[in-house]
């Protein structure tokens, strides 16, 4: 589960990173998704999408999002064109990220926001190709095959 609560500007954030990107992501997987408001929001916006957070009544579904060791997301293989995770730890992410590849598309993109901006070779070393925005605590990407 995410270590922190989300603040809705990091919500505002993520839907105007999701609506640039290219090519636009018609499903939007957010792992750790709260109270689902960017589900919600992207819902509204005509993008699709799903909520999974292991605490949440309020996610569509409740279950586990990867960050522990042996931990499987409830969904299908290549089921994302966006793989959202706001409020990420450095440590759940290391546990995370082959379940967020495994539930990606090919070519899908990825959006992380931290407490605090990891740092460039943490992220080197695990995400290649990653943009590290100095503005904001959010890494993005493309996930390759």
């Amino acid at each position: 589960m995410n270590a922190r609560a989300i603040k809705s500007g990091e919500v505002v954030e993520a839907i105007l990173a999701i609506e640039a990107m290219r090519p636009q992501p018609r499903f939007v997987l957010h792992l750790g998704a709260g109270d689902n408001a960017l589900v919600s929001a992207l819902r509204r916006r005509r993008c699709d999408g799903l909520g999974v957070d292991p605490a949440s009544e309020e996610a569509d579904v409740r279950g586990p999002i990867g960050t522990n060791q042996g931990e499987r997301v409830p969904v299908g293989d290549g089921v994302a064109d966006c793989v959202v995770m706001l409020g990420a730890t450095t440590a759940g992410l290391d546990h995370a990220w082959a379940e967020i590849r495994r539930v990606a598309r090919p070519g899908a993109h990825y959006l992380l926001s931290f407490g605090r901006v990891p740092t460039s070779a943490w992220c080197a070393a695990r995400l290649t190709g990653a943009t590290v925005s100095r503005r904001h605590p959010f890494v993005w990407g493309t996930i390759h095959a």
